[in-house]
Parts: structure tokens; C-alpha cells; sequence
């Protein structure tokens, strides 16, 4: 695990940490994937004053997009860490119960199969068409199967613990960074209102990004899966404790198999978008010996 760096001052930073220093605000938003983060970081460009086309899904994921949002590592030994580090700054991370984060991923990149993810892990690709739920769920445990042996796409942002992509605030000598779980967005909002209409800004509103197919809950897993998922991540369980209450609080929901055949319809776009990416990249190579 790559430790945080510990400045005079305190604040936090790495370069696995995703970020968003908003000066006008006095806000720190430290960003972990598949934590309604695209949703928070449209809300954080547009009350950072980006421009406004960052904010479309294609863009607001490319860090090197955004032209007015600061890194913490950006401001490390200039006049603003001092000032980011006072009791006027509100620092904040939002964070998932390691069950439901993982299934979302897995769900987004490759049940869905996103082209990108499968142009990188084509050997994670769903081969089978699922014809109900349980089958979906078989192919979730053959996935969690892949990270237990140590698979590399764990290294990637998405399935990473969340412990090592944000401080966990356990160290006094950092700045303090507030924790809320995913199920305490309406408290998050109603404390980054009070703080940034505090100094005459408006909080623009949260949308919502990236439904999912097939909603469940940890309830709806079998009990030895759950337990393997949270061994993979016992260390986020540590880093943060409030994630075994909201992992306690769900009810099955007794998934239907309805999603499937809509299900069936994204395996078919994502198909041709696959066959479009490979043409292209065959035009490309033609191009380049010519």
C-alpha cells in the first residue's frame, strides 16, 4: 500500500488519491470510484466553476481536463496548503460497504461489458449469456474467484480497497477529513450547503449517474460469498468502521429476472461497439505504414 504523504502542515496526499482542492468553496473532496463519484464531482466542477461541457460523463473522469480544480499535491509548499489545513475548510470522502462497491464495478465494467475494461481484461469477459439471476450471480462468484488468486485488475481504482485511495483519517497529524458512508449523501449535502452558502455560494444540485442493471444488496448474495468479498477487503472494514453498519442495514430484496432481457440489449451494443473499436484501431495501424 502506498502511504499518504505527511506535509508540516497535514495535509494528505498520494498519487492514488483522485482529489478536487476547491478554493472558492474552501472544500476537499477526496474521490474512490463507484462512490457516487460522478455524481459528486459534477457537483464539485460546477461549484468550483469548471467549464461547463466537463461536466458530461465522457470528461468529468479525465483529471487532466479540469483547469480550475487544484490537487492536494498541487498545493503542497505553497501559501494555500496553510490555509486548506484550517478549521474553515471542510475535507470530506464518501465511502461504500466493500460488497455493494464491488458488485457495482464488476456490474458497470464487465456484466455490461464496457469496452474499454474488456479491450484491457479481455480474460474477465462474461462468456455466457446469463438466463437468470442465478446465473448472474455465478458469474459474480467466478470474478471473486479471479481477485482471490490475485488478479491485476485489483490494482485498478475501481476494485482497489477504498482504504488505500483516501485517508482514513487515522493519523492526528493530518488535517481532519469528515467520512460519510454512501447511505449519508443527504446528511453530506445538507453539510456542504450550510458550508458553502456560508460564503455566498450556491450548492448546485446532486444528479445521479450510472444505474445499475440489476440492483441487490448484500443480503441477496449467499452468505460464503459475502464473506469472501469482505476478506478481500478487511482492511477497508478496519480503515472504516461505520462500513459494518451500513452493510448490516439491507433486506433481500428478492431479485426477479427481469433485467435480463435488457441485459441481452447492452451485451449486444457493447458487441458492436467492440467490433467499431477493433475497425478503428485497424485503420490506425494501416494508416501508420502507409
Amino acid at each position: 500500500m502506498e502511504s499518504a504523504v505527511t506535509t508540516q502542515l497535514g495535509l494528505a496526499s498520494s498519487d492514488l488519491f483522485a482529489d478536487y482542492v476547491l478554493t472558492d468553496a474552501r472544500v476537499i473532496y477526496y474521490s474512490i470510484p463507484k462512490v457516487a463519484c460522478t455524481s459528486l464531482r459534477v457537483q464539485a466542477a460546477q461549484l468550483n466553476g469548471e467549464a461547463a461541457d466537463l461536466a458530461r460523463p465522457g470528461r468529468i473522469h479525465n483529471r487532466g481536463q479540469w483547469q480550475r480544480t487544484p490537487k492536494v499535491s498541487q498545493i503542497l509548499g505553497t501559501p494555500l496548503e496553510a490555509a486548506a489545513t484550517g478549521p474553515d475548510w471542510l475535507r470530506f470522502v464518501v465511502v461504500r460497504d466493500p460488497v455493494k462497491r464491488l458488485w457495482s464495478a464488476w456490474e458497470n465494467k464487465f456484466l455490461l461489458k464496457e469496452p474499454w475494461y474488456l479491450k484491457l481484461h479481455p480474460d474477465l469477459e462474461p462468456t455466457r449469456f446469463p438466463g437468470g439471476i442465478g446465473d448472474v450471480l455465478d458469474l459474480f462468484a467466478d470474478f471473486v474467484g479471479r481477485l482471490e488468486d490475485g488478479h491485476h485488475v485489483f490494482d485498478d481504482e475501481h476494485f482497489r480497497p477504498q482504504s488505500q485511495l483516501a485517508p482514513a483519517n487515522g493519523d492526528p497529524s493530518l488535517a481532519p477529513v469528515e467520512v460519510y458512508t454512501i447511505g449519508q449523501i443527504g446528511v453530506l449535502q445538507d453539510r456542504l450547503r450550510a458550508h458553502v452558502e456560508a460564503r455566498d455560494l450556491e450548492l448546485p444540485p446532486l444528479a445521479r449517474f450510472n444505474e445499475g442493471v440489476i440492483r441487490l444488496t448484500p443480503a441477496d448474495l449467499p452468505v460464503e460469498l459475502r464473506a469472501r468479498i469482505e476478506a478481500l477487503y478487511a482492511e477497508d472494514y478496519l480503515a472504516f468502521p461505520q462500513l459494518r453498519e451500513e452493510a448490516g442495514g439491507d433486506e433481500a430484496r428478492g431479485l426477479s429476472a427481469d433485467p435480463i432481457a435488457a441485459l441481452g440489449t447492452i451485451w449486444d451494443r457493447s458487441g458492436a461497439l467492440l467490433g467499431l473499436r477493433g475497425r478503428v484501431d485497424e485503420l490506425r495501424r494501416q494508416l501508420a505504414t502507409w
